[in-house]
């Protein structure tokens, strides 16, 4: 159910390059880099592997968001989710996540420097500004373009 449904990050890549999909990028200095995968896992068995056919963060054709929510939930009754990368301290994060919350989206915080390294936030947005926030797997942005994000999706209700 989805009240079991569990994201899980691999930001030093040890699951990635135990199954064989880390990879050198030729287009990022061949840094080494995530094959783009999706698993659902049930009860600690893989029940479905999904793999890009190809290198490519521009051409998804099966590992996105909305598909993998689609297989779990063909009715499409699954909360949305977002993950947001926030700094103690930091006044638009706070107010990334209240926005987030007040908008019934359910968000897992990682907090730079102590929940995950300076370095994943970078190898995931090719900088290190926070907030970083991603909505059902995409990339959204700062605040600015979550207020923007938020304000475009009406379908989000808010809550009271």
């Amino acid at each position: 159910s989805a009240a079991h449904l569990q994201l899980l990050p691999d930001p030093a890549a040890e699951f990635t390059t135990a199954m064989a999909a880390l990879v050198r990028d030729p287009t990022q200095g061949f840094r080494p880099a995530s094959w783009r995968y999706a698993l659902i896992v049930e009860d600690g068995t893989i029940v479905k592997h999904l793999v890009e056919p190809s290198f490519s963060e521009t051409s998804l054709e099966t590992t996105t968001a909305e598909q993998v929510l689609a297989l779990l939930d063909p009715s499409g009754t699954l909360p949305v989710f977002a993950t947001l990368f926030s700094r103690k301290g930091c006044p638009d994060c706070a107010r990334a996540l209240q926005l987030l919350r007040c908008h019934g989206i359910q968000v897992t915080e990682h907090i730079v420097g102590k929940d995950v390294p300076r370095e994943s936030l970078l190898g995931m947005t090719a900088g290190a500004a926070t907030p970083a926030v991603f909505v059902g797997g995409q990339s959204v942005g700062g605040l600015r373009e979550l207020q923007d994000f938020l304000a475009e999706r009406k379908h989000f209700q808010r809550k009271a």
